[in-house]
């Protein structure tokens, strides 16, 4: 389960902040050789969501536009207090988790390299980057739903594993 927000919402809860709006003892930052763990998962849980867990994770984002110079920053983060577990959540269900905090730093790496790819003008650079972050965003929603869609939300284990192998195979090439 996972949200959005560039001031845009979504069912899984992802959201795209400012660099520097993370707390640093709730922030965990996506590193390829961390796995997360079901102590990470700190907020409390809806109890009225059919889920068993929710990852809340996002795109910490910063830019600044100086004469001609146009530079940016972004990373993928879990934030813990937001994150939840239901006592009966079992390894299965966290793998499933951790997919999702997985698939937000793809899209994290989609961002840079499109952002890479601009050349914006002063008057609109504020403009041009809130259409890019929008349709990244709604290609990490539909990717992200098409995951839950597949794996049932992570009860169909051989939908699971291939999942797993297509982001691990993803998070390699990107």
């Amino acid at each position: 389960m996972y949200p959005t927000t560039i001031r845009l919402s979504f069912m899984i809860l992802y959201f795209v902040l400012p660099a520097g709006e993370c707390h640093a003892q709730d922030t965990l930052w996506w590193k390829k050789e961390e796995r997360l763990r079901w102590e990470d998962f700190q907020g409390f849980p809806d109890t009225t969501e059919v889920f068993e867990a929710l990852t809340y994770a996002g795109i910490s984002f910063s830019y600044s536009y100086s004469g001609n110079s146009f530079t940016f920053k972004a990373a993928t983060y879990f934030n813990r207090a937001k994150s939840w577990r239901l006592p009966i959540a079992d390894s299965g269900k966290l793998r499933h988790e951790q997919l999702h905090f997985d698939i937000t730093e793809i899209f994290t790496r989609r961002l840079m390299v499109r952002l890479g790819q601009l050349k914006p003008e002063k008057a609109s650079v504020q403009q041009t980057i809130s259409a890019l972050l929008k349709d990244v965003l709604a290609e990490k929603d539909r990717f992200q739903h098409y995951y839950d869609q597949e794996t049932h939300y992570g009860t169909r284990p051989a939908e699971q594993k291939k999942w797993e192998k297509r982001v691990a195979d993803i998070l390699q090439t990107d």
